[in-house]
Protein backbone atom coordinates (compact mmCIF):
# COMPACT_ATOMS: atom_id res chain seq x y z
CA UNK A 1 0.00 0.00 0.00
CA UNK A 2 1.56 3.48 -1.14
CA UNK A 3 1.89 5.66 1.83
CA UNK A 4 0.44 8.95 1.77
CA UNK A 5 2.84 12.14 2.62
CA UNK A 6 0.26 14.01 4.90
CA UNK A 7 -0.33 10.90 6.53
CA UNK A 8 3.61 10.87 7.07
CA UNK A 9 3.49 14.01 8.27
CA UNK A 10 0.12 13.64 10.75
CA UNK A 11 2.07 10.69 12.15
CA UNK A 12 5.33 12.69 12.71
CA UNK A 13 3.30 15.63 14.66
CA UNK A 14 1.13 12.42 16.80
CA UNK A 15 4.56 10.69 17.71
CA UNK A 16 6.31 13.49 18.90
CA UNK A 17 3.69 14.68 21.03
CA UNK A 18 3.22 11.44 22.42
CA UNK A 19 6.98 10.89 22.86
CA UNK A 20 6.92 14.32 24.69
CA UNK A 21 4.44 13.65 26.99
CA UNK A 22 5.14 10.19 27.19
CA UNK A 23 7.55 10.24 30.47
CA UNK A 24 5.61 9.21 33.26
CA UNK A 25 6.23 11.40 36.71
CA UNK A 26 4.53 10.89 39.73
CA UNK A 27 2.04 13.71 40.67
CA UNK A 28 1.17 15.11 43.80
CA UNK A 29 -1.84 12.99 44.08
CA UNK A 30 -0.86 9.67 42.64
CA UNK A 31 -0.38 7.56 45.67
CA UNK A 32 -3.77 9.00 47.06
CA UNK A 33 -5.25 7.67 43.77
CA UNK A 34 -3.69 4.31 44.53
CA UNK A 35 -4.42 4.43 48.47
CA UNK A 36 -8.10 5.07 47.15
CA UNK A 37 -7.97 2.43 44.82
CA UNK A 38 -6.46 -0.13 46.62
CA UNK A 39 -9.03 0.69 49.94
CA UNK A 40 -12.00 0.25 47.02
CA UNK A 41 -10.99 -2.83 44.95
CA UNK A 42 -10.07 -5.13 48.11
CA UNK A 43 -12.62 -3.96 50.56
CA UNK A 44 -15.42 -3.44 48.11
CA UNK A 45 -16.28 -0.60 49.94
CA UNK A 46 -16.09 3.10 49.47
CA UNK A 47 -12.76 4.88 50.10
CA UNK A 48 -12.50 6.26 54.11
CA UNK A 49 -10.55 8.86 55.84
CA UNK A 50 -8.67 6.10 57.80
CA UNK A 51 -5.43 8.00 56.75
CA UNK A 52 -5.72 11.24 58.22
CA UNK A 53 -5.41 12.18 62.31
CA UNK A 54 -7.12 15.41 62.02
CA UNK A 55 -11.17 16.03 62.03
CA UNK A 56 -12.23 14.79 58.82
CA UNK A 57 -15.33 15.09 56.43
CA UNK A 58 -17.22 13.18 54.15
CA UNK A 59 -14.71 12.49 51.13
CA UNK A 60 -16.22 11.88 47.58
CA UNK A 61 -13.68 10.20 45.35
CA UNK A 62 -15.28 11.39 41.84
CA UNK A 63 -12.31 9.74 39.43
CA UNK A 64 -12.88 6.24 41.42
CA UNK A 65 -13.04 4.13 38.90
CA UNK A 66 -9.88 5.67 37.51
CA UNK A 67 -7.90 5.31 40.69
CA UNK A 68 -9.63 1.69 40.75
CA UNK A 69 -8.05 1.19 37.46
CA UNK A 70 -4.61 2.55 38.15
CA UNK A 71 -4.39 0.65 41.67
CA UNK A 72 -5.24 -2.76 39.60
CA UNK A 73 -2.96 -2.03 36.49
CA UNK A 74 -0.26 -0.80 38.79
CA UNK A 75 -0.38 -4.17 41.44
CA UNK A 76 -0.82 -6.47 38.35
CA UNK A 77 1.86 -4.75 35.79
CA UNK A 78 3.82 -2.35 37.83
CA UNK A 79 5.69 0.66 36.35
CA UNK A 80 5.69 -0.66 32.95
CA UNK A 81 1.49 -0.94 33.01
CA UNK A 82 0.98 2.70 34.54
CA UNK A 83 3.26 3.98 31.41
CA UNK A 84 1.21 1.86 29.00
CA UNK A 85 -1.77 3.23 30.73
CA UNK A 86 -0.71 6.94 30.36
CA UNK A 87 0.59 6.46 26.36
CA UNK A 88 -2.67 4.81 25.54
CA UNK A 89 -4.71 7.48 27.13
CA UNK A 90 -2.48 10.26 25.80
CA UNK A 91 -2.59 8.54 22.46
CA UNK A 92 -6.19 8.97 21.90
CA UNK A 93 -6.48 12.47 23.03
CA UNK A 94 -3.64 13.32 20.78
CA UNK A 95 -5.44 11.35 17.89
CA UNK A 96 -8.47 13.24 18.36
CA UNK A 97 -7.02 16.59 18.73
CA UNK A 98 -5.29 16.02 15.36
CA UNK A 99 -8.52 14.39 13.57
CA UNK A 100 -10.42 17.60 14.67
CA UNK A 101 -7.73 20.31 13.42
CA UNK A 102 -6.98 18.26 10.28
CA UNK A 103 -10.42 17.73 9.12
CA UNK A 104 -11.19 21.43 9.09
CA UNK A 105 -8.20 22.32 7.62
CA UNK A 106 -5.84 21.18 4.66
CA UNK A 107 -3.51 24.19 4.40
CA UNK A 108 0.12 22.95 6.26
CA UNK A 109 0.72 26.16 7.92
CA UNK A 110 -2.70 26.77 9.57
CA UNK A 111 -2.88 23.45 10.66
CA UNK A 112 0.75 23.88 12.38
CA UNK A 113 -0.44 27.54 13.89
CA UNK A 114 -3.42 25.98 15.94
CA UNK A 115 -2.25 22.74 16.97
CA UNK A 116 1.28 23.86 18.51
CA UNK A 117 -0.70 26.49 20.83
CA UNK A 118 -3.73 23.83 21.48
CA UNK A 119 -1.21 20.91 22.14
CA UNK A 120 0.97 23.61 24.17
CA UNK A 121 -2.46 24.30 26.62
CA UNK A 122 -3.32 20.88 26.69
CA UNK A 123 0.35 19.92 27.91
CA UNK A 124 -0.43 21.13 31.54
CA UNK A 125 -3.41 17.97 31.60
CA UNK A 126 -0.89 15.40 30.64
CA UNK A 127 0.30 13.94 33.52
CA UNK A 128 -1.53 10.86 34.68
CA UNK A 129 -4.31 12.31 36.02
CA UNK A 130 -7.89 11.61 35.61
CA UNK A 131 -8.37 14.59 34.06
CA UNK A 132 -7.59 13.17 30.85
CA UNK A 133 -11.24 11.37 31.13
CA UNK A 134 -12.97 15.08 31.34
CA UNK A 135 -10.85 16.08 28.00
CA UNK A 136 -11.82 12.80 26.02
CA UNK A 137 -15.44 13.19 27.23
CA UNK A 138 -15.54 16.94 26.04
CA UNK A 139 -14.11 16.16 22.94
CA UNK A 140 -16.50 13.16 22.52
CA UNK A 141 -19.57 15.28 23.17
CA UNK A 142 -18.74 18.20 21.09
CA UNK A 143 -18.46 15.74 17.89
CA UNK A 144 -21.89 14.25 18.90
CA UNK A 145 -23.44 17.24 19.12
CA UNK A 146 -21.79 18.09 15.44
CA UNK A 147 -22.98 15.52 14.05
CA UNK A 148 -26.42 14.89 15.47
CA UNK A 149 -26.37 11.73 17.18
CA UNK A 150 -27.88 12.45 20.65
CA UNK A 151 -28.25 9.42 21.91
CA UNK A 152 -24.66 9.21 22.43
CA UNK A 153 -24.42 11.62 24.71
CA UNK A 154 -26.37 9.26 27.30
CA UNK A 155 -23.24 6.24 27.12
CA UNK A 156 -20.79 8.96 26.94
CA UNK A 157 -21.69 11.07 29.81
CA UNK A 158 -22.54 7.94 32.02
CA UNK A 159 -19.47 6.62 31.29
CA UNK A 160 -16.69 8.80 31.58
CA UNK A 161 -18.59 10.16 35.12
CA UNK A 162 -17.53 7.45 36.95
CA UNK A 163 -13.32 8.43 36.15
CA UNK A 164 -13.84 12.45 36.83
CA UNK A 165 -16.06 14.79 37.94
CA UNK A 166 -14.97 17.18 35.18
CA UNK A 167 -17.56 15.43 33.54
CA UNK A 168 -20.15 18.46 34.23
CA UNK A 169 -17.88 20.45 31.35
CA UNK A 170 -19.51 18.26 28.55
CA UNK A 171 -22.33 18.17 30.60
CA UNK A 172 -22.09 22.03 30.66
CA UNK A 173 -21.61 21.97 26.74
CA UNK A 174 -24.87 20.59 26.54
CA UNK A 175 -26.84 22.60 28.09
CA UNK A 176 -25.43 25.35 25.89
CA UNK A 177 -26.27 23.87 23.21
CA UNK A 178 -29.52 22.90 24.22
CA UNK A 179 -30.03 27.02 24.56
CA UNK A 180 -28.49 27.26 21.18
CA UNK A 181 -30.86 24.95 19.63
CA UNK A 182 -34.15 27.28 21.35
CA UNK A 183 -32.88 30.14 19.91
CA UNK A 184 -32.76 28.59 16.37
CA UNK A 185 -36.60 27.57 17.37
CA UNK A 186 -35.52 24.18 16.24
CA UNK A 187 -37.87 22.99 19.46
CA UNK A 188 -37.91 18.84 18.35
CA UNK A 189 -34.21 18.77 18.44
CA UNK A 190 -34.02 20.75 21.43
CA UNK A 191 -36.30 18.37 23.28
CA UNK A 192 -34.86 15.69 21.86
CA UNK A 193 -30.87 16.92 23.64
CA UNK A 194 -32.45 18.13 26.87
CA UNK A 195 -34.75 14.66 27.48
CA UNK A 196 -31.26 12.88 26.70
CA UNK A 197 -29.43 15.16 28.63
CA UNK A 198 -31.52 14.49 31.62
CA UNK A 199 -31.69 10.75 31.13
CA UNK A 200 -27.46 11.14 31.61
CA UNK A 201 -28.01 12.91 34.50
CA UNK A 202 -29.77 10.55 35.64
CA UNK A 203 -28.28 7.66 35.09
CA UNK A 204 -25.08 9.26 36.45
CA UNK A 205 -26.83 9.35 39.90
CA UNK A 206 -28.27 5.77 39.53
CA UNK A 207 -25.16 3.67 38.29
CA UNK A 208 -22.05 6.20 40.54
CA UNK A 209 -21.94 4.21 43.99
CA UNK A 210 -21.91 8.22 45.75
CA UNK A 211 -25.36 8.58 43.94
CA UNK A 212 -26.53 12.17 44.24
CA UNK A 213 -23.63 13.43 46.34
CA UNK A 214 -21.60 12.94 43.45
CA UNK A 215 -23.26 16.16 41.85
CA UNK A 216 -23.61 17.66 45.74
CA UNK A 217 -19.85 17.58 46.42
CA UNK A 218 -19.44 19.08 43.65
CA UNK A 219 -21.22 22.20 44.20
CA UNK A 220 -19.82 21.91 47.95
CA UNK A 221 -16.51 22.30 46.80
CA UNK A 222 -16.64 25.32 44.65
CA UNK A 223 -18.74 27.32 47.06
CA UNK A 224 -17.44 26.43 50.55
CA UNK A 225 -13.51 25.81 49.99
CA UNK A 226 -12.74 27.51 46.73
CA UNK A 227 -11.31 30.29 48.14
CA UNK A 228 -8.85 28.81 50.43
CA UNK A 229 -8.10 26.34 47.02
CA UNK A 230 -7.31 29.11 45.14
CA UNK A 231 -5.08 30.77 47.75
CA UNK A 232 -2.91 28.13 48.42
CA UNK A 233 -3.44 25.00 45.30
CA UNK A 234 -1.54 25.82 42.10
CA UNK A 235 -4.19 24.50 39.99
CA UNK A 236 -7.00 26.38 41.40
CA UNK A 237 -4.95 29.88 41.26
CA UNK A 238 -5.81 32.33 38.44
CA UNK A 239 -3.49 32.86 35.51
CA UNK A 240 -2.50 35.70 36.56
CA UNK A 241 -0.62 35.20 39.98
CA UNK A 242 1.79 32.39 37.90
CA UNK A 243 2.46 35.05 35.04
CA UNK A 244 2.55 38.50 37.23
CA UNK A 245 3.77 37.24 40.54
CA UNK A 246 5.79 34.02 40.10
CA UNK A 247 6.63 34.99 36.32
CA UNK A 248 6.53 30.90 35.39
CA UNK A 249 7.55 30.47 31.56
CA UNK A 250 5.04 27.73 31.33
CA UNK A 251 1.73 29.82 32.58
CA UNK A 252 3.19 33.18 30.62
CA UNK A 253 3.43 31.34 26.99
CA UNK A 254 -0.02 29.66 27.78
CA UNK A 255 -1.68 32.85 28.52
CA UNK A 256 -0.42 34.51 25.44
CA UNK A 257 -1.57 31.34 23.49
CA UNK A 258 -5.08 31.92 24.94
CA UNK A 259 -5.17 35.51 24.19
CA UNK A 260 -4.02 34.38 20.49
CA UNK A 261 -6.67 31.79 19.84
CA UNK A 262 -10.12 34.16 21.32
CA UNK A 263 -8.05 36.84 19.13
CA UNK A 264 -8.54 34.73 15.83
CA UNK A 265 -11.76 33.87 17.31
CA UNK A 266 -13.19 37.37 17.79
CA UNK A 267 -11.26 38.92 14.40
CA UNK A 268 -12.37 36.45 12.15
CA UNK A 269 -14.78 37.87 9.44
CA UNK A 270 -16.52 34.42 9.69
CA UNK A 271 -20.07 34.55 10.93
CA UNK A 272 -19.80 33.85 14.61
CA UNK A 273 -22.25 30.89 15.81
CA UNK A 274 -23.94 31.51 19.12
CA UNK A 275 -23.01 28.58 20.32
CA UNK A 276 -19.53 29.00 19.70
CA UNK A 277 -19.31 32.07 20.83
CA UNK A 278 -20.72 31.13 24.51
CA UNK A 279 -18.19 28.54 24.75
CA UNK A 280 -14.98 30.15 23.66
CA UNK A 281 -16.27 33.18 26.05
CA UNK A 282 -17.30 30.62 28.81
CA UNK A 283 -14.02 28.54 29.01
CA UNK A 284 -12.00 31.76 28.06
CA UNK A 285 -13.33 33.12 31.58
CA UNK A 286 -12.97 29.40 33.25
CA UNK A 287 -9.18 29.46 32.01
CA UNK A 288 -8.32 32.65 33.30
CA UNK A 289 -10.09 32.00 36.52
CA UNK A 290 -8.11 28.53 37.39
CA UNK A 291 -5.48 27.23 35.27
CA UNK A 292 -6.64 23.65 35.93
CA UNK A 293 -9.13 24.85 32.67
CA UNK A 294 -6.36 25.69 30.56
CA UNK A 295 -6.79 22.20 28.70
CA UNK A 296 -10.71 22.39 28.15
CA UNK A 297 -9.80 26.17 26.83
CA UNK A 298 -7.26 23.87 24.54
CA UNK A 299 -10.81 21.15 23.75
CA UNK A 300 -12.91 23.85 22.95
CA UNK A 301 -10.37 26.04 20.68
CA UNK A 302 -9.64 22.03 19.04
CA UNK A 303 -13.04 22.08 17.88
CA UNK A 304 -13.69 25.64 16.92
CA UNK A 305 -11.02 27.51 16.35
CA UNK A 306 -9.73 25.91 12.94
CA UNK A 307 -12.89 27.24 10.87
CA UNK A 308 -12.56 30.84 11.64
CA UNK A 309 -8.61 30.72 10.97
CA UNK A 310 -9.32 29.68 7.54
CA UNK A 311 -10.77 32.91 6.67
CA UNK A 312 -8.32 34.97 8.21
CA UNK A 313 -5.07 32.96 6.66
CA UNK A 314 -3.39 33.70 3.50
CA UNK A 315 -1.43 30.44 2.85
CA UNK A 316 -1.68 28.25 0.70
CA UNK A 317 0.27 25.34 0.53
CA UNK A 318 -2.01 22.37 1.33
CA UNK A 319 -1.08 18.65 2.42
CA UNK A 320 -1.20 17.33 -0.98
CA UNK A 321 1.95 18.62 -0.87
CA UNK A 322 3.34 15.47 0.43
CA UNK A 323 2.03 13.41 -2.22
CA UNK A 324 4.52 13.93 -5.17
CA UNK A 325 8.00 14.33 -2.84
CA UNK A 326 8.99 11.05 -3.07
CA UNK A 327 12.59 12.01 -0.35
CA UNK A 328 10.50 14.32 1.80
CA UNK A 329 8.24 11.21 2.41
CA UNK A 330 11.45 8.51 2.89
CA UNK A 331 12.64 11.43 5.23
CA UNK A 332 9.11 11.82 7.41
CA UNK A 333 9.04 7.65 7.15
CA UNK A 334 12.41 7.71 8.50
CA UNK A 335 11.36 10.17 11.28
CA UNK A 336 8.78 8.21 12.25
CA UNK A 337 10.42 4.90 12.69
CA UNK A 338 12.72 6.64 14.80
CA UNK A 339 10.54 8.09 16.80
CA UNK A 340 9.04 4.61 16.99
CA UNK A 341 12.30 3.80 18.67
CA UNK A 342 12.57 5.97 20.58
CA UNK A 343 9.40 5.94 22.46
CA UNK A 344 10.04 1.52 22.31
CA UNK A 345 13.15 2.27 23.99
CA UNK A 346 12.33 4.72 26.73
CA UNK A 347 12.47 4.16 30.26
CA UNK A 348 8.92 2.51 31.26
CA UNK A 349 9.27 2.99 35.02
CA UNK A 350 7.52 6.03 37.07
CA UNK A 351 9.56 9.07 38.07
CA UNK A 352 9.57 9.64 41.36
CA UNK A 353 11.26 13.00 41.70
CA UNK A 354 13.04 12.77 45.33
CA UNK A 355 13.79 16.25 45.71
CA UNK A 356 10.16 16.80 45.25
CA UNK A 357 9.38 13.52 47.53
CA UNK A 358 10.76 12.46 50.95
CA UNK A 359 11.70 9.34 49.92
CA UNK A 360 14.76 8.81 52.29
CA UNK A 361 12.93 10.69 55.01
CA UNK A 362 10.03 8.12 54.67
CA UNK A 363 12.07 5.08 54.69
CA UNK A 364 13.62 6.75 58.01
CA UNK A 365 10.53 6.76 59.45
CA UNK A 366 9.84 3.21 58.92
CA UNK A 367 12.81 1.48 59.77
CA UNK A 368 13.40 3.85 62.70
CA UNK A 369 10.45 4.29 64.30
CA UNK A 370 7.27 2.49 65.20
CA UNK A 371 4.29 4.25 64.01
CA UNK A 372 2.71 8.05 64.87
CA UNK A 373 0.80 11.34 63.58
CA UNK A 374 2.96 13.02 61.02
CA UNK A 375 2.35 16.74 60.69
CA UNK A 376 3.50 17.50 56.66
CA UNK A 377 2.67 19.64 53.42
CA UNK A 378 -0.71 18.07 52.09
CA UNK A 379 1.13 17.86 48.32
CA UNK A 380 3.50 15.09 50.32
CA UNK A 381 0.43 13.69 52.01
CA UNK A 382 -0.32 11.09 49.55
CA UNK A 383 3.67 9.51 48.90
CA UNK A 384 3.92 9.86 52.93
CA UNK A 385 0.52 7.69 53.75
CA UNK A 386 0.61 5.47 50.79
CA UNK A 387 4.62 4.02 52.28
CA UNK A 388 3.45 4.58 55.79
CA UNK A 389 -0.09 3.66 56.89
CA UNK A 390 -1.57 2.23 59.03
CA UNK A 391 1.59 2.59 61.28
CA UNK A 392 1.64 6.06 60.45
CA UNK A 393 -1.19 8.34 59.99
CA UNK A 394 -1.03 12.06 58.12
CA UNK A 395 -3.16 15.24 58.91
CA UNK A 396 -3.70 16.49 55.06
CA UNK A 397 -3.47 14.98 51.96
CA UNK A 398 -4.35 16.00 48.41
CA UNK A 399 -8.01 15.36 48.97
CA UNK A 400 -7.83 17.63 51.70
CA UNK A 401 -10.45 16.18 53.06
CA UNK A 402 -10.81 17.77 56.10
CA UNK A 403 -12.93 20.21 57.69
CA UNK A 404 -13.15 23.86 56.16
CA UNK A 405 -12.11 25.63 59.38
CA UNK A 406 -9.11 23.02 59.81
CA UNK A 407 -7.77 23.17 56.67
CA UNK A 408 -7.83 26.95 56.71
CA UNK A 409 -5.82 26.62 59.99
CA UNK A 410 -3.53 23.64 58.37
CA UNK A 411 -2.62 25.96 55.36
CA UNK A 412 -1.62 29.27 58.09
CA UNK A 413 0.73 27.11 59.78
CA UNK A 414 2.86 25.78 56.80
CA UNK A 415 2.84 29.59 55.45
CA UNK A 416 3.89 31.29 58.78
CA UNK A 417 0.82 32.69 59.01
CA UNK A 418 -0.19 31.68 62.57
CA UNK A 419 2.15 30.66 65.65
CA UNK A 420 3.78 27.08 64.75
CA UNK A 421 3.77 26.78 68.31
CA UNK A 422 0.37 26.79 68.93
CA UNK A 423 -0.92 24.84 66.38
CA UNK A 424 1.93 21.96 67.50
CA UNK A 425 0.10 21.94 70.80
CA UNK A 426 -3.30 21.74 69.98
CA UNK A 427 -2.34 18.96 67.62
CA UNK A 428 0.33 17.19 69.10
CA UNK A 429 1.74 15.49 66.28
CA UNK A 430 4.14 12.93 67.12
CA UNK A 431 6.83 14.00 64.06
CA UNK A 432 6.82 17.15 61.72
CA UNK A 433 8.26 15.66 58.32
CA UNK A 434 9.05 19.60 56.33
CA UNK A 435 11.12 20.99 53.58
CA UNK A 436 14.43 22.66 54.24
CA UNK A 437 14.38 25.71 51.99
CA UNK A 438 10.78 26.49 53.78
CA UNK A 439 10.69 29.70 56.22
CA UNK A 440 9.23 27.43 58.94
CA UNK A 441 11.86 25.12 59.09
CA UNK A 442 13.98 27.33 60.28
CA UNK A 443 11.35 28.63 63.04
CA UNK A 444 11.01 24.84 64.07
CA UNK A 445 14.70 24.54 65.00
CA UNK A 446 14.19 27.05 67.44
CA UNK A 447 11.06 25.65 69.52
CA UNK A 448 13.33 23.76 72.35
CA UNK A 449 10.89 20.99 72.16
CA UNK A 450 11.05 19.60 69.15
CA UNK A 451 14.13 17.71 68.23
CA UNK A 452 15.41 17.06 64.71
CA UNK A 453 15.96 12.90 64.25
CA UNK A 454 16.36 13.05 60.20
CA UNK A 455 17.64 15.49 58.01
CA UNK A 456 18.99 14.95 54.45
CA UNK A 457 19.89 17.82 51.53
CA UNK A 458 16.21 18.58 51.30
CA UNK A 459 13.78 17.24 54.06
CA UNK A 460 14.15 17.09 57.53
CA UNK A 461 12.14 15.54 60.61
CA UNK A 462 11.10 16.73 64.10
CA UNK A 463 9.98 14.74 66.62
CA UNK A 464 7.86 15.94 69.39
CA UNK A 465 10.28 15.54 72.40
Amino acid sequence: MRLKGSFLFLSFIFLLSVYKASKVEACPDFFWYLMDGKYFVENHKLPQNDYIFLPQEEWIAHSLYFESLLYLIYKKFGDKGVYFLKNFLLSLLFFLIIYLIKRKTQVILNFLIIYIPIYTLFFWGTMLRPHIFTYLSTILILIILEKEIYFLTIPVLTFFSLFHAGIIAPIGICVIYILNLLIKKNFKKTIILFIYTILSITLIIIFNPYHLKYFEYIYKAFTEKIVIWSKYITEWETIFIPVLIEKNFYYIISFIFILFLLTIFLISPSKKEFYHALLIILFFYFSLKHVRNIPLFATISTFIIPSYFNKISKFKLKFDFFENKIFLKIFLLIINIFLVIKIFLQEKKIFIDENFFPVKAALFLKNKREGGNILCPSDRGGFVEYFLYPEFKIAVDGRLSVKTQFLEEFFKFWNLEINPEIYIKKYKPNFILTENKMILTKKLLSIPYLKVIYKDENFTIFELK
